[in-house]
């Protein structure tokens, strides 16, 4: 019986307590919403539902009747107000925030956004100038009259003159330490000095030794001098070396993207600056060394500031001798024709429009002599299927004639206007891909698999789109974070998709990987225009990163494989 008269009190305790006015709803939750987004959001409408009460207990003892049924606050529709320039993510975080203020009242809340474009507010009213008073009339001058003239002081009676001995007698003496000091510094110069020369002479030889017949030197060892002199060859001169690198182009283009490729961009800037930008000539156009060529050509300002000496440029022209000769013995005399060798300085996508301006006769020709990276270039961007029959036909086909070469060089002249231009075309692709949303990347990739299939087989390890970092390799991450400071990369991984955001995670370092996930658990309002810049250097970093992935070998497959189903 106690028991029960206690649930009893503990219900009729809890049935009391006082249910929240619309007033009072109204007024926290424009409190709240005033302090998240000031004047552009406001609560428009509260609604309090009512529902039947429950009935408690059964009827007591002596009554027939059963109690009569009261409603009660079941629920709370609040209606918000936004403005259209808030962000949506932003509008719901504000939302969340007032349904778990308001439910702590009690009662579960229902929100419902009204989103609406809010329109500018009017001027504010310029105030009327109040009208012009007229200046009080000037005061009458005060005039001040100066003081009386003080009284002249009284002449003193004049002092003799000190004798001019006596006064010199003094100076001399009050000056006699400074002087004795100069005299001894003077005298530790002059010994230091001295020293020095002894030094620089050698020790001291004495009578005895000056009688002593000289030391004669035997013939071993002027032998043995000459041979370690013989063994060193002199340099070639800066304009020796020049020509030469003009004359063997091939080798020119092979000694600096070898040297690029390996990161030597202090050779290449001394190269540079010493014989002149020729040597990178046909490297502009490589879409694997245009990251390389941007860090060279920063180098190569950093060396022309500052001079170069004769030890540097020594070592640098025997260096660039030493490559010459060495790719000279490992390459034919002459691996490009000369009337093709300006295709070395032409890009892949160049050579490919070339290439569709020609009969295939010609283009075999061509394929034949071309370079061989625009030759494996080309052949990679087309269909295994289509890579086969090319391949069988070079093959198998009579070796070119000598008018074939001649018909080839004039095309070459008469087309090449055009192709250069239809290179620059397919590069400027690149750029547009990088400023379009990290959304669209990927879909307008698909399309181009469509429209243009060869170029993105060519292509597809360098195009600058995010899902370039689900395929690089997990080394190339790791560097990326050593490049790009730790703010980008937490701007990036807020708005980035799940899977890259796993992999950057598990790339992170280890002393940045607990305050990059308390960061990014936080709720922060992101960015769009820092996360996108934060990603374009990410992307960067990591595909300068795996220069191998430039080839597109390991992507191909995918690409092709989807393209055949």
């Amino acid at each position: 019986m106690f028991i029960t008269e206690a649930v009893l009190l503990a219900t009729l305790s809890l049935a009391q307590t006082p249910a929240p006015t619309v007033d009072e709803i109204r007024t926290q939750t424009r409190i709240l919403m005033q302090s998240m987004c000031g004047e552009q959001c406001d609560v428009i409408d509260v609604r309090i539902k009512q529902k039947k009460e429950a009935p408690v207990g059964a009827p007591a003892p002596g009554f027939d009747d059963a109690p009569r049924l009261r409603t009660v606050p079941s629920e709370v529709g609040l209606t918000l107000l936004f403005d259209a320039k808030l962000p949506k993510p932003y509008r719901d975080f504000v939302g969340d925030r007032v349904k778990q203020r308001i439910s702590e009242l009690g009662l579960p809340v229902l929100i419902t956004q009204n989103v609406q474009a809010f329109p500018a507010p009017p001027p504010e009213p310029v105030a009327p100038l109040p009208p012009a008073v007229a200046p009080p009339p000037p005061a009458p001058p005060v005039i001040v009259q100066a003081p009386p003239p003080p009284p002249p002081p009284p002449v003193a009676a004049p002092v003799a003159k000190a004798d001019l001995e006596e006064a010199f007698w003094l100076k001399l003496i009050e000056a006699l330490p400074l002087i004795l000091g100069f005299l001894l510094l003077g005298w530790l110069v002059m010994k230091t000095l001295q020293r020095l020369e002894n030094i620089a002479r050698g020790p001291a030889r004495s009578d005895e030794d000056e009688e002593e017949p000289p030391l004669t030197v035997t013939p071993e060892l002027i032998e043995e001098r000459s041979e370690k002199s013989a063994q060193v060859m002199p340099p070639p001169t800066a304009g020796e070396l020049s020509a030469e690198l003009n004359r063997f182009r091939g080798s020119t283009r092979r000694i600096f993207h070898r040297l690029l490729m390996s990161g030597d961009h202090d050779t290449v800037a001394k190269a540079v600056a010493l014989l002149g930008d020729f040597v990178v000539q046909d490297l502009t156009h490589d879409p694997a060394l245009k990251r390389a060529l941007t860090a060279a050509g920063e180098k190569t300002a950093a060396t022309l500031r500052s001079p170069i000496t004769d030890d540097e440029k020594t070592d640098l022209l025997r260096t660039v001798h030493a490559e010459l000769v060495a790719d000279r013995v490992a390459h034919r005399q002459e691996d490009v024709r000369r009337e093709l060798e300006a295709l070395l300085g032409w890009s892949p996508e160049s050579f490919a429009s070339l290439i569709s301006r020609l009969d295939p006769r010609l283009t075999v020709v061509l394929l034949r002599h071309a370079p061989g990276h625009l030759t494996e270039s080309y052949l990679r961007g087309l269909a295994p299927s289509e890579r086969a029959r090319w391949v069988k036909r070079l093959l198998g086909e009579a070796p070119a004639e000598p008018e074939e070469l001649e018909t080839l060089g004039d095309h070459l002249e008469a087309q090449a206007q055009a192709a250069l231009v239809g290179g620059y075309e397919a590069d400027h692709i690149v750029e547009l891909l990088d400023s379009l949303p990290a959304d669209e990347q990927d879909r307008v990739v698909s399309e181009l698999e469509t429209t243009r299939p060869d170029f993105v087989r060519r292509n597809l390890g360098v195009l600058p789109v995010e899902s370039a970092l689900l395929r690089v390799p997990e080394q190339a991450l790791a560097a990326a974070w050593s490049k790009v400071p730790f703010e980008e990369w937490l701007a990036y991984l807020r708005v980035a998709p799940d899977g890259i955001k796993q992999r950057a995670l598990a790339t992170c370092p280890a002393r940045l990987r607990e305050n990059l996930s308390d960061e990014l658990a936080l709720r922060v309002a992101v960015d769009p225009v820092r996360a996108t810049a934060a990603r374009r250097r990410i992307i960067e970093a990591a595909l300068s990163a795996a220069p191998a992935l430039a080839g597109g070998a390991s992507l191909e497959a995918n690409v092709v494989q989807r393209k055949e189903s």
